[in-house]
């Protein structure tokens, strides 16, 4: 942490910056490789690494207190058992929650915070790959939802339409949302990215924690366009194009798609939404 020491600051309180920033590094590699699912797919997890550094970026700048505040040793305790209990059952998000606690308690303690500093916390909750390792159920409704939105949408535009579970049939042509497509890979990322697009544009302002809020169905909306774009052209031209080179791509479409709902969510409540804070 790139840290602007204030003139009055004691020698032996940065010392103690150094260890609490040092065991706040350990804590965090141990909690990553508590669970080694996110390396099934690492150019999606692995750029999450990337909140930290955001978080530091955006919080400029950090400076040291004259005169460390005292520790809330309660949110300490609290925040060391999430991390010691998610680690012993293998729940990365409850290790996530207790980390990101810890950093507040570490935060707040030996440095002036903005008076929008609560704002960045997201952006360490979301660097832990905790979507991939503890919500495989969120990939299996983003796949159901997505096939029976797909399915009434193409039957509304009068199309033959059967669905089974994740599959659907439009026109006798078979259309099977897999595991791959429910996107779950890609969604934190997506909400790390969002979440950054909102505190560039909503800092200070109360709709900043609802546009947060908003991004997992943001995200669901984007694949679930992407599912209807690839049955689309699946039925107009060529299957295989559609499930090649076109599908392959599909990614790319979500994230397009994402970051264009966000922005115009973010637009809208930049201009509606009250000031929170000062930034």
């Amino acid at each position: 942490m790139n840290a602007q020491p204030n003139a009055e600051c004691k020698p032996e309180q940065k010392r103690a910056s150094g260890l609490w920033l040092t065991a706040l590094a350990i804590c965090y590699v141990i909690i990553w490789w508590q669970d080694s699912l996110w390396l099934t797919a690492p150019a999606d997890t692995l750029p999450l690494v990337s909140g930290l550094i955001l978080l530091l970026f955006l919080g400029r700048p950090w400076i040291f207190l004259k005169t460390r505040k005292s520790i809330s040793q309660p949110f300490c305790i609290i925040a060391i058992a999430l991390i010691a209990f998610g680690i012993a059952i293998n729940i990365m998000i409850l290790s996530a929650l207790g980390w990101t606690l810890l950093l507040t308690v570490f935060l707040r303690s030996y440095f002036q915070l903005p008076r929008y500093w609560a704002q960045l916390l997201p952006l360490a909750f979301f660097a832990f790959p905790w979507v991939a390792t503890d919500l495989p159920m969120v990939g299996w409704w983003f796949r159901i939802s997505a096939a029976t939105v797909s399915a009434w949408i193409f039957q509304s535009l009068g199309f033959l339409v059967m669905r089974q579970g994740a599959d659907i049939q439009v026109q006798g042509l078979p259309i099977s949302v897999e595991a791959a497509c429910s996107g779950l890979n890609l969604l934190q990322a997506l909400l790390l990215a969002g979440a950054v697009l909102g505190l560039l544009q909503l800092r200070g302002r109360t709709s900043y924690w609802g546009f947060l809020l908003s991004l997992p169905l943001l995200a669901w909306f984007a694949n679930t366009c992407r599912i209807l774009v690839i049955t689309a052209v699946a039925l107009s031209s060529d299957t295989t194009f559609a499930a090649g080179l076109f599908h392959t791509w599909g990614g790319l479409l979500v994230v397009v798609l994402m970051f264009g709902a966000a922005q115009f969510l973010v637009t809208f409540l930049s201009k509606t939404g009250p000031k929170e804070v000062g930034t």
